[in-house]
């Protein structure tokens, strides 16, 4: 049904609206981007699909539950641990950094890594290069440093070796598909 209402509203909008619509944003189902490329609404444009950031969030928290799900000793609780609240807070920022830097894929690219490590920064390995400045930046460390109060700042535990080799992987995919 949706497949079908999709191409119809291409098919017709040069017809109704004398306009060519270029771009398709999906939520990841590529059955109605599919049924859009072999009807071809137009001779001479190729429609490009672009993927929902909405999606892109819901499905990076999905596989992260999912990992936690599958894989022994990475969910639980306790320092370190694969948690409800990392993936709500990994989910989020890493849909802010698609959001928020649009303009550039390498800012973009930073900004999702940022998410990443800031999870495995310790003070002593502190790893907030890619995080966003200022003291309005969701990085502690980075409202810390604007603040001027390093000195009493202390990184919370960092997650353990295994979930983040766990989850970089997951990182790579998202990332890769968004693009």
């Amino acid at each position: 049904m949706e497949t079908d209402a999709i191409t119809e509203m291409f098919l017709r909008s040069v017809e109704l609206h004398g306009v060519k619509y270029v771009t398709y944003v999906g939520d990841g189902d590529s059955k109605t981007f599919k049924g859009l490329l072999e009807a071809d609404p137009y001779d001479d444009v190729t429609v490009q699909k672009n993927e929902c950031v909405g999606h892109v969030e819901k499905r990076m928290g999905t596989r992260l539950r999912n990992l936690k799900k599958g894989t022994k000793g990475l969910g639980g609780k306790g320092a370190g641990k694969l948690t409800d609240k990392v993936i709500g807070e990994l989910t989020k920022y890493y849909g802010l950094a698609i959001r928020r830097n649009s303009h550039s894929l390498q800012a973009m690219k930073d900004a999702i890594w940022a998410t990443y490590y800031y999870k495995n920064s310790t003070d002593k390995k502190p790893q907030h290069e890619k995080c966003p400045p200022g003291e309005n930046s969701w990085c502690t460390w980075r409202n810390a440093k604007a603040s001027h109060t390093l000195s009493s700042y202390k990184d919370k535990a960092p997650l353990s070796d295994n979930f983040l080799k766990a989850i970089e992987p997951i990182y790579n995919y998202n990332y890769l598909q968004f693009i």
